[in-house]
């Protein structure tokens, strides 16, 4: 659906701070939406999610308009806290700098994202994608060993990556 407000509307019934993440309610419009009163709930994704001028909103996206005027096509949560909405904390991306900050695959036997285990071979496999490309580092008996190499090659191959911290401590976000 179009979004049919403008910047400057949406700053006369809601106020953003950008150091805290918050929004509040400038103007009551339903026994729901009171004035004064901090918006929004999380969703099962965990994600801020409120009503403002007839249409449900992400709170990242809002804050993205709030501040820009603009709306984003992909934003991030830099920390990958979907719910601190900080403007420090947000960033307009892509899909392919989004996807940069999926978390360790479920099934992944070793913990650590880029470290799987090669059966073929009995060693663990250190392979990293960049650009839709797949980097292959090495291949290591010692599971230690092939972890230290792939935070190694994050660190040297993806210092722009926004969830490194998660990364190099086992994936989890």
């Amino acid at each position: 659906m179009p979004v049919k407000f403008t910047k400057e509307q949406l700053h006369q019934v809601i106020r953003y701070n950008p150091d805290t993440g918050k929004f509040l309610r400038l103007t009551t419009t339903s026994s729901n939406a009171i004035a004064g009163e901090e918006c929004g709930n999380l969703d099962s994704q965990g994600y801020l999610r409120f009503r403002v001028l007839g249409q449900e909103f992400r709170a990242h996206r809002l804050a993205v308009f709030y501040m820009t005027g603009k709306w984003p096509l992909v934003t991030d949560h830099i920390n990958g806290n979907r719910a601190d909405n900080r403007w420090s904390n947000i960033r307009v991306t892509d899909s392919k700098g989004n996807a940069r900050n999926l978390s360790t695959r479920h099934d992944n036997k070793s913990g650590h994202k880029g470290v799987t285990w090669d059966s073929r071979r009995e060693k663990w496999l250190v392979q990293l994608g960049r650009d839709g490309e797949k980097i292959t580092i090495g291949r290591y008996r010692d599971r230690g060993l092939a972890v230290a190499m792939a935070k190694a090659a994050y660190e040297y191959l993806a210092p722009d990556v926004t969830h490194r911290a998660a990364m190099l401590n086992g994936g989890k976000s």
